[in-house]
């Protein structure tokens, strides 16, 4: 006998309805968890200071509209991390070396130049590292990487829209003040095309080497690929191009590294390796040559080279701790290159290592190398487990920072985007490392549990 079908007011019927408006407040929490994440690391902040996109970008052109938008982004972040208050100790107590380049900063307030501005960028340099804590408070560790690839590939979306909807922004102007060699360009929701390169860079790797776990839909991910490259060669970045090749290049890597090893032993590959190393350092001059004819550059990087030539002598003179975070590098050694080159406003020393030097001295430069060396202990004991969903995405992250770092300066970058992908990473991979229930992001094809267990999306 056939079975009546189930009424409107049966408990079949009310489970789909609360089990569509369950998964469409996960997606309406991811989607402000990434819009969060994105305004907290500078994406919009031509909008959100009320600039005209031809106008001179300056040391002051964040407006009060722009900082009380950063400062709720880090305040929907907070909010998350405090619902799941109880999964902060763990990494916050794991990660305390990473604590001590905020505390530096904050500190260096004491011998800054302008005491008020310093203490305030401080102050965002210290919320921008919580809130790479907070991500990972937020989700299991698994899912921490996995947000990242999302969030990243939301902003080249979003990037690609902006060419459509607002060219005056998406695209770099002739009289923006950046430099006029960056006209037509493309920089999408950032600043710059530099971002808008890097960042394309670590989208499509992730898309590439993350699988199914990163986007389960191949068109999605095949999307990403697609509008990653895009915007990667629409922004015009040699340093884009070179972080795309290392990273796509890094897992075939280092999966024949494990080949050997397993093969022929530790000491014949250390044997190779070393004399692989030595033969690139001799040839350093002419692989050097060739990298810049293939990515477009000219032997100056863009005039970072004389740049680092005026820095490097400054850095020296505060060796130890450095000209104090953020406006010492502003009001002391801008002006000298203001004096001895042709540069106008020079954000930072476009190179990380150095970068640091100045702000916080050889102390600041000892604990951010700390930092990358046990970013790089964790992801080399994960993706040495390849059975483990995402266990590369920490290793390309680590790669990714150091590399970039070479060319640009976001160690100890406030409101960056990069600084945030580099803290999430690292905590999420010393999560990964320790046994919990959290750490494993669900497999791509099983059913979403409930958040009523009192996990956020």
């Amino acid at each position: 006998m056939r079975q009546a079908s189930p009424g409107p007011n049966s408990s079949a019927a009310r489970n789909l309805g609360v089990g569509n408006l369950e998964a469409l407040g996960r997606i309406a929490v991811r989607c402000l968890m990434i819009l969060a994440f994105l305004i907290a690391g500078g994406a919009f902040s031509l909008q959100l200071s009320g600039l005209d996109p031809r106008a001179p970008v300056g040391p002051d052109s964040a407006s009060l509209q722009s900082q009380a938008a950063i400062g709720g982004a880090f305040l929907v972040m907070a909010v998350f991390a405090m619902l799941n208050a109880q999964c902060m100790a763990a990494p916050l107590k794991a990660n305390l070396l990473l604590l001590a380049l905020p505390a530096l900063a904050l500190t260096s307030v004491a011998w800054a130049p302008e005491q008020a501005i310093a203490a305030r960028r401080a102050i965002a340099f210290t919320a921008t590292v919580l809130a790479g804590l907070a991500i990972t408070a937020a989700l299991p560790a698994g899912a921490a990487l996995r947000f990242l690839a999302q969030a990243a590939a939301v902003a080249v979306v979003l990037s690609v829209a902006y060419l459509v909807l607002l060219p005056g922004y998406g695209v770099h102007q002739i009289s923006d003040g950046v430099q006029s060699v960056h006209v037509g360009d493309w920089r999408g929701v950032f600043g710059h095309r530099t971002v808008l390169a890097q960042l394309s860079a670590l989208s499509l790797a992730f898309a590439v080497h993350g699988g199914r776990v990163t986007f389960r839909r191949p068109w999605v991910r095949v999307g990403v690929m697609i509008m990653s490259g895009l915007c990667l060669w629409k922004a015009h970045s040699g340093g884009g191009w070179i972080s795309a090749g290392v990273l796509l290049a890094l897992p075939p890597c280092l999966a024949l590294g494990r080949r050997s090893i397993a093969r022929m032993g530790w000491p014949f590959c250390l044997l190779l390796g070393g004399t692989m190393l030595a033969a690139i350092a001799l040839a350093l001059p002419l692989i050097e040559a060739a990298l810049l004819s293939v990515v477009g550059k000219e032997p100056t990087l863009t005039g970072r080279r004389p740049l680092w030539g005026l820095f490097m002598p400054a850095a020296r003179e505060r060796l130890i701790l450095g000209y104090g975070y953020s406006t010492g590098f502003r009001d002391v050694v801008a002006r000298l290159v203001s004096d001895h080159s042709g540069f106008g406003y020079v954000p930072n020393a476009q190179n990380g290592y150095l970068d640091v030097m100045l702000n916080l001295g050889l102390v600041g430069l000892g604990v951010t190398l700390g930092i990358l060396a046990l970013a790089f202990r964790r992801a080399f004991r994960l993706a040495m487990n390849p059975g483990v969903p995402l266990a590369i995405l920490p290793l390309l992250v680590a790669v990714f920072t150091a590399v970039m770092n070479m060319g640009e300066a976001t160690f100890i970058a406030a409101n960056d985007i990069f600084a945030l992908i580099y803290v999430t990473a690292l905590v999420a991979s010393g999560e990964m490392l320790r046994p919990s229930p959290r750490t494993a992001p669900p497999p791509p094809d099983a059913p979403r549990s409930s958040p009523g267990a009192g996990k956020s999306p």
